[in-house]
């Protein structure tokens, strides 16, 4: 019983509309960083995936040459 007045006298406590706004305003501006924080984020994994792409290109491309190489010096080793 004491636990339903204590939840009455919160209920029959209304807050300030000064208070209300201020929060809604707060939560708005919140969602609207969050969005601007989050399209920041997506176009650095854009930029860093389009990155990480080139660097694996020319990683394949090297290890095409240093294999080239190396078969090279192995015909030039067994031609003379």
């Amino acid at each position: 019983m004491k636990f339903m007045k204590k939840e009455n006298k919160l209920l029959n406590k209304l807050a300030p509309i000064d208070f209300i706004r201020r929060l809604k305003d707060e939560n708005l501006y919140l969602r609207e960083e969050i969005k601007e924080e989050k399209n920041k984020l997506e176009n650095t994994i854009k930029i860093l995936n389009k990155e990480l792409e080139e660097v694996k290109e020319d990683n394949r491309k090297l290890t095409n040459e240093v294999e080239h190489y190396i078969r090279l010096r192995e015909n030039i080793y067994y031609t003379i």
